[in-house]
């Protein structure tokens, strides 16, 4: 099991470190009959990884079609709210940029209006196909995209620290931030981008052999009990905003009901 964070094991093992995804992989873990070797790799080296003649395996990817018709995924370890677009300052957006429920109506209206505007991103991630065929659609003048071979918990810290004004981050990062850095006190606004999925879940996601497609259906097998449990849905909530907690239940709910059809 290959993964992109250098000190992965470690916070593994440290229970203060209590976001989703270290106590998801903690209660796998429990549940799990069968033992999981993590090993350190750049992302990228991960994707190749992935493709060469051995079972191999990631965790928190993202599911899109391309990569579906290539890998086995797990059914949903972590669940999250979708990236929001952050902006620094205390200044909301006009009006004429946002729906009636107050979300953005699209990124290429924003950057319409804010043509020399500069967003960043992080480097080779997907952030789902809704999000995905979005971006794609940009100008290149607009984006910033920040090369790491640890991809998680990143932006926040350049966001905060006046490194960029702008930036695509995940509500849940932002939150646990603020908690370990409460003296970044600059104001910022946050928003919804209208028609993305209110929610992003991250997977086990292997390339295809018979060894890799066992260890999913026992993945499998010990998400559905852990579904239930107070323990696996409050890690899920834990560092998010209180208004995402019904559309994050709503996503556990929806992921085992799923998972009973099949």
């Amino acid at each position: 099991m290959y993964y992109g964070m250098s000190d992965f094991s470690a916070k593994l093992e440290n229970e203060t470190y209590d976001g989703a995804l270290y106590v998801s992989y903690r209660l796998l873990l429990n549940e799990l009959d069968a033992p999981l070797d993590f090993i350190y790799a750049p992302y990228k080296r991960t994707q190749r990884l992935l493709t060469e003649a051995e079972p191999a395996c990631t965790f928190y990817a993202l599911k899109t079609a391309p990569r579906e018709q290539a890998h086995y995924f797990s059914l949903p370890l972590t669940f999250l709210s979708t990236p929001r677009l952050y902006i620094r300052g205390d200044k909301p957006l006009d009006d004429d940029l946002l729906n009636e429920n107050g979300e953005l109506k699209s990124l290429e209206a924003f950057f319409d209006a804010k043509p020399d505007a500069l967003m960043l991103l992080i480097d080779g991630v997907s952030y789902g196909d809704a999000l995905d065929s979005r971006l794609a659609a940009l100008s290149e003048r607009n984006i910033v995209k920040r090369a790491s071979g640890d991809r998680h918990n990143k932006l926040s810290g350049m966001f905060f620290r006046d490194r960029v004004d702008i930036a695509l981050i995940y509500p849940q990062e932002v939150k646990q931030h603020l908690a370990l850095n409460p003296e970044d006190t600059e104001p910022f606004q946050s928003y919804v981008i209208a028609g993305v999925p209110a929610t992003t879940s991250g997977y086990i996601m292997c390339n295809q052999y018979p060894q890799t497609e066992a260890l999913i259906a026992r993945v499998n097998q010990a998400l559905m009990r852990l579904y239930d449990t107070t323990a696996f849905i409050e890690g899920q909530l834990r560092h998010s905003p209180g208004s995402e907690f019904p559309v994050l239940e709503a996503a556990i709910l929806e992921a085992k009901q799923l998972s009973a059809k099949e």
